[in-house]
């Protein structure tokens, strides 16, 4: 597996550090929160403190730019790429599908005589671009 923009990979160091600084904060609030008071106390006059969900949101957030980064250096599986010089033509076809196709002075009708046209063109054109 290769990188077309291995460079920007540079980026994955800022967020590896704020990831290092989320799990610190943590820690510290870990230990403020201890120096507060008492565990259960603390819990009853904070109810909606949660320091756990604090640290999956950063987790989240920064694991989330990273991937960015990683989709931002295309990463690219597979062989080498090669040109390969094909030699064809190009070509379009653009069938009448009106009701005055349906018309009989022509046996089979137009339509049907179109299609049988474009069929044995399509089969007589191998590796070439038809639409």
């Amino acid at each position: 597996m290769r990188f077309l923009y291995p460079y920007i990979l540079l980026l994955l160091v800022p967020l590896v550090l704020l990831l290092v600084w989320a799990f610190l904060r943590i820690r510290r609030d870990k230990k403020k929160l201890k120096n507060f008071g008492e565990t259960e106390l603390v819990r009853q006059l904070m109810p909606d403190l949660s320091l756990r969900r604090k640290l999956t949101k950063d987790i989240l957030l920064i694991v989330s730019g990273m991937l960015i980064v990683v989709a931002l250096a295309r990463p690219q599986v597979g062989s080498k790429p090669e040109k390969v010089k094909l030699e064809g033509i190009e070509m379009i076809v653009a069938l009448d599908l009106s009701n005055s196709m349906l018309a009989k002075d022509v046996t089979p009708s137009r339509l049907t005589l179109a299609k049988n046209i474009v069929s044995r063109m399509t089969d007589e054109l191998a590796n070439n671009k038809i639409g």
